[in-house]
């Protein structure tokens, strides 16, 4: 899902960021993928996008990607009507949530390039960074009138004692999520039975954690202790975590510039033996 490539994990709304440009998307992908670290040092969310397979819209992409490459905070990459937010335009809005200007001071784009995947193919990638993830990430949580409502027998309370509890504690202000280092913890009140069950409903991965995107991992580890039932997600070795891929099925229907043209129009593209290089210094095995 696309949305993860921006982290609204951490984002408050941005719906008045659409893109002002009325567009269709600029860009098409057979496989798009994300991954998402914290930097356990700074307290920021990093994430990688990395599209494969690009077909390049011949009517705009061109000039998107030029953007794209200068830095320009579109998100998600391929951009659109309706599907994208252009941070960069929110001086064009009228009465925009300060909060908004408050996310946008704290996201950056750090890289991002063009390289030839090995079945000559273009590659568009791209390293983004949310500066105070913690602030973000309890900010996300805030409960709101579209909050859903809480139901017994459905993940995270199976039982009326376990609801109960963990109504109080929204009521009170906590927050189910937070971060711990370089992972991610899920924690509510809970009764043990409560506890046993949402452990095996996560352990058979019918349920899916979901943090503004789902979080296909496998649980780390469990923990209960007076009436507390916490699940800690840690990243994998390289200290990412690695966010679903989702693949094209269908043919693409955007009428491309080559790769050739793009590279006669001045565009930088990179080897694959470069872009490797630029991963491996993510710590990333390509």
């Amino acid at each position: 899902m696309k949305l993860a490539s921006l982290a609204l994990f951490f984002s408050v709304s941005l719906s008045s960021c659409f893109s002002l440009n009325f567009e269709p998307p600029a860009l098409e992908s057979r496989e798009s993928r994300t991954m998402m670290r914290v930097d356990e040092a700074s307290g920021a969310l990093e994430w990688l996008s990395i599209d494969r397979g690009v077909r390049v819209r011949d009517s705009n992409g061109v000039r998107h990607l030029r953007a794209v490459l200068a830095g320009a905070r579109v998100y998600p990459i391929e951009g659109g009507t309706l599907c994208s937010m252009d941070v960069d335009l929110l001086d064009q809005v009228d009465e925009q949530d300060p909060l908004v200007y408050e996310f946008a001071d704290d996201l950056a784009v750090k890289e991002v390039g063009l390289a030839e995947g090995t079945q000559s193919e273009l590659v568009v990638w791209r390293l983004s960074r949310l500066d105070r993830a913690t602030y973000w990430l309890a900010l996300f949580q805030r409960p709101s009138d579209a909050t859903e409502q809480r139901e017994v027998s459905r993940f995270p309370a199976f039982d009326a004692a376990s609801l109960a509890l963990q109504n109080a504690a929204s009521s009170a202000g906590e927050n189910q999520w937070r971060i711990e280092g370089r992972t991610l913890v899920f924690e509510v009140p809970s009764t043990l039975e409560n506890a046993l069950l949402c452990q095996d409903e996560l352990l058979s991965q019918a349920t899916p954690m979901h943090v503004g995107f789902p979080l296909n991992l496998r649980p780390s580890s469990f923990h209960y202790n007076e009436q507390r039932f916490a699940v800690r997600y840690a990243p994998d070795d390289d200290g990412w975590f690695l966010i679903p891929t989702t693949k094209l099925d269908a043919e693409p229907v955007v009428k491309s510039v080559s790769i050739d043209e793009l590279r006669a129009a001045g565009l930088p593209i990179e080897t694959h033996a470069q872009l490797r290089a630029r991963f491996a210094h993510l710590g990333i095995v390509d």
